[in-house]
């Protein structure tokens, strides 16, 4: 018992004795938290998040980042580019030595070089020689990221807009179409540029340019006169993309008729459809063209004789020589040509209903019958000679046709009674 007390006494002693210590010892201070890397708390601009939204100075990680770009590894100076492109503007001062890395002997160092200029952006125009040098790199990825940097830099300082002329003739498409995509977003200072690709030898370089001048609609004025030429071009690929490009670069409509009537003569049958379709847009500006227009209502290609109907339909819809031609196609045996003449008549008004009735009469295929009855709902009141007939119509076998003639009498005579389906 005796020994059992002593072992408890000398155990609650050196308890005692531990605590004392524990309470003497001064408290230690948590470890310090890693310094964030902006190259991983950047924001999708490149510029580095503020940590709780507080303001968060780049200088001490541009510093590093310098410091490491002078590193004899690789992979060191990659890293420092790469930082120095994630921080943005803020990086102004890593425009020079990132300048000569663009000529570094490892390519990822040379792609994302230009790439970090590019991002630092018109703070960087110093560099714009140096990249105009490395549109020469024989690597697609760097060529691609200097197309980028000299858009994002400043496209229109002196030598940029001839060197993305060059760029545009790229053998590796992805930087051409960089190239396109640049010009295109320059605008109106791009254009005597793309003039100039509209006429280049190649084909595709052509098209292309002539697409990105209809893009550019009417800051691409300058451009017509290069596309009219292109009008009696060899390839009509071509040439259907200068119509297009003209239609879309307006509204000096007026001057544009006669080069696409000139286009008209074209025998292609895409090219003519889309010439038919920019003299449609211009509308009754394009009353010169209406002979020729009339004609191509009897071509041979069915498209195209749509285009055509509904362009002598917007252009003069009242016209009799219009109405005439509208006459002898309606029983054309192109389903859509149909559909298109019916909606033609519909806009030449009271002088259609002779001819929409002659459809009601003669044909008993319910398309046509259901889209004679729209065109005459569409002309309206002055369709009022056509109400027997469709009051005949209501009580057609088609359930179609019977629900387009009471739609049409409802237009026509609002104040009609209705009468009962069977």
């Amino acid at each position: 018992m005796r020994t059992l007390w002593i072992l408890t006494l000398s155990f609650a002693i050196a308890l005692a004795g531990c605590n004392q210590r524990q309470a003497s010892e001064p408290a230690k201070e948590p470890d310090p938290a890693p310094q964030d890397n902006p190259a991983d708390k950047s924001k999708p601009d490149g510029t580095v998040k503020p940590k709780d939204d507080k303001p968060v100075s780049n200088e001490k990680f541009v510093e590093k980042a310098l410091q490491d770009l002078k590193s004899e590894q690789p992979d060191t100076r990659l890293d420092a580019v790469r930082t120095l492109g994630k921080i943005g503007p803020e990086a102004k001062a890593g425009v020079a030595p990132l300048t000569a890395m663009l000529k570094d002997k490892y390519v990822p160092i040379r792609q994302h070089a230009a790439e970090a200029l590019g991002k630092i952006g018109p703070e960087a125009r110093s560099a714009i020689p140096a990249l105009i040098e490395a549109l020469g790199d024989k690597e697609t990825n760097v060529r691609l990221q200097v197309v980028e940097a000299l858009g994002r830099i400043d496209p229109q300082a002196e030598g940029v807009l001839p060197a993305l002329g060059k760029a545009y003739k790229d053998k590796e498409a992805k930087v051409a179409l960089a190239a396109n995509d640049v010009l295109i977003r320059t605008r109106k200072p791009a254009v005597p540029t793309l003039i100039s690709l509209a006429k280049d030898a190649e084909v595709p370089i052509r098209l292309r340019a002539m697409n990105a001048l209809g893009q550019l609609a009417a800051d691409a004025g300058e451009a017509v006169p290069v596309l009219q030429a292109s009008l009696k071009d060899k390839d009509s690929n071509v040439r259907r993309r200068a119509v297009d490009a003209l239609s879309r670069i307006g509204p000096k409509a007026k001057t544009l008729v006669p080069g696409l009537m000139e286009a008209l003569k074209d025998r292609d049958p895409d090219v003519l459809s889309s010439t038919i379709e920019s003299l449609t847009q211009v509308g009754a500006e394009a009353k010169p063209a209406l002979p020729q227009l009339l004609a191509a209502v009897r071509n041979e290609n069915a498209d195209v004789r749509q285009q055509a109907v509904r362009a002598v339909s917007t252009i003069d819809p009242k016209s009799p020589e219009v109405l005439a031609a509208l006459k002898r196609v309606w029983k054309d045996e192109d389903r859509e040509v149909r559909q298109q003449v019916f909606l033609a008549l519909g806009r030449c008004g009271k002088e259609a209903v002779p001819t929409l009735l002659d459809a009601l009469r003669q044909v008993e295929k319910p398309d046509i019958l259901v889209q004679a009855a729209t065109a005459l709902g569409q002309i309206g009141p002055e369709a009022k000679a056509a109400v027997p007939a469709l009051k005949v119509l209501q009580k057609d076998e088609v359930e179609d046709v019977r629900d387009a003639a009471t739609k049409a009498l409802s237009k026509i005579d609002p104040e009609a009674p209705k009468d009962k389906e069977p």
